[in-house]
C-alpha cells in the first residue's frame, strides 16, 4: 500500500465496552468504605426507681441519689433505718452524707448511673449553653429548701428560668421567686422539669392557699407578683 493511501485511512476504532450488568452487579461509589455502625438509640428516659426497687436497696448497693440542690449524684448506701437511707455521696466527705427517705421522695431515688452519666439526647438542648432562657418547673427537697422554695416546687408550675452551669447533661437553672432568686439541678432530658422557653404556660400569679398542708408552722400564701409572707399557722 503507498504512503498517500495509508494517510487517507481512518483510525482504528476503539473496542466496544461491555454491556453494564444489572444495578444489583454494579459496584456502587465508595462501597469498598467501611459504613460507620449506627449508634444504638438512648435508653428511655426514667425518671426515679419505683417503690419495689428502693425497698430492696441495702447498705453497699450504689445508686443516683439528687442532693438537696436537685443534682443527681454517684452515691452509695451506707445505712439503713426503715424506709430512711443514709446516702454518701462519691467524691464528697462524710459531712455531706444524708438521711433520705424513699417512701416521702422517692424522686430523689434513681437507678445507678441511669442520671448521673447521662448524655443529653433531646435534640433542641443538645448545645445549649450558660446564659440560655428555659422554662423550668423545680423539685426542691423539704429538709433543706427554702420557705418560698419550698412552696414554690409544691405548686408545680412552669417559671422562666436562666442556665447558669452545665456539666454534661445537668445544668443549673436559676429562677425568679419574687425577689429572691433560686438555684435548681436538673438533667436536660427530664421533659418534667425543663423545657423550651414559653413552650409551658407560665402563670403571673399562682393559685391563692396554703401550700404547707401537712405543716404546722407555716403558711405560704401567694399575692401579685410571686410575693410570699411566711407566719404561725392557724
Amino acid at each position: 500500500m503507498c504512503a498517500d493511501c495509508k494517510s487517507t485511512e481512518s483510525p482504528p476504532r476503539p473496542p466496544p465496552r461491555p454491556a453494564a450488568g444489572p444495578p444489583s452487579l454494579v459496584p456502587a461509589r465508595g462501597e469498598d468504605e467501611k459504613e460507620e455502625p449506627e449508634k444504638p438509640p438512648p435508653p428511655p428516659w426514667v425518671p426515679h426507681m419505683d417503690a419495689e426497687e428502693a425497698a430492696a436497696l441495702r447498705p453497699g448497693d450504689k445508686l443516683d441519689h439528687r442532693d438537696t440542690a436537685g443534682q443527681s449524684i454517684s452515691a452509695s448506701v451506707v445505712d439503713m433505718k426503715g424506709t430512711k437511707l443514709l446516702i454518701k455521696y462519691e467524691g464528697w466527705a462524710d459531712k455531706w452524707n444524708e438521711w433520705s427517705d424513699y417512701a416521702k421522695e422517692l424522686w430523689r431515688f434513681a437507678r445507678h448511673g441511669t442520671i448521673s452519666s447521662r448524655p443529653c439526647t433531646r435534640e433542641f438542648f443538645l448545645r445549649v449553653q450558660p446564659g440560655a432562657m428555659v422554662s423550668v418547673r423545680p423539685r426542691v427537697s423539704s429538709k433543706t429548701g427554702s420557705c418560698q422554695a419550698i412552696a414554690f416546687a409544691r405548686i408545680r408550675t412552669w417559671s422562666a428560668g436562666k442556665i447558669r452551669r452545665r456539666t454534661g447533661g445537668k445544668v443549673q437553672v436559676a429562677y425568679q421567686i419574687g425577689l429572691t432568686t433560686a438555684c435548681h439541678w436538673c438533667h436536660l432530658d427530664n421533659a418534667d422539669e425543663l423545657a423550651i422557653l414559653m413552650s409551658k404556660p407560665i402563670p403571673s400569679v399562682p393559685a391563692r392557699g396554703d401550700y404547707f398542708e401537712q405543716s404546722r408552722r407555716y403558711t405560704v400564701h401567694a399575692s401579685p407578683g410571686l410575693t410570699y409572707r411566711r407566719g404561725p399557722k392557724r
